[in-house]
């Protein structure tokens, strides 16, 4: 009886050299890596919007996973000159009181 299509392309995935499967685990880490870093860029507070601002890369998203409101004590959000970002409001607010 043969083994139903995934199963087959699982088995052949693993059949490769040592360099092959370890190429291959290396990418799955890089990619969930990634994936990781990507959702911790989401912010909830004033303090930490600013930080994601400033280690933001040019063209990078953040994502907000709250409403951000500022302290009494909180500056102005301050993007740096030539650095262009988006950040996602995802149905949340940024609010200055």
């Amino acid at each position: 009886m043969e083994a139903p299509a995934a199963s087959r392309v699982s088995f052949r995935l693993f059949q490769g050299t040592g360099a092959a499967r370890t190429g291959f685990f290396f990418m799955l880490l890089l990619l969930l890596i990634l994936g990781a870093a990507r959702a911790e860029s989401g912010m909830e507070s004033w303090a930490g919007l600013q930080n994601a601002i400033n280690e933001a890369d040019t063209g990078n998203t953040i994502t907000l996973t709250g409403n951000v409101t500022a302290g009494e004590s909180d500056t102005a959000l301050i993007i740096p000159k030539g650095k262009t970002i988006t950040i996602d409001l995802n149905g949340f607010t940024i609010d200055r009181k």
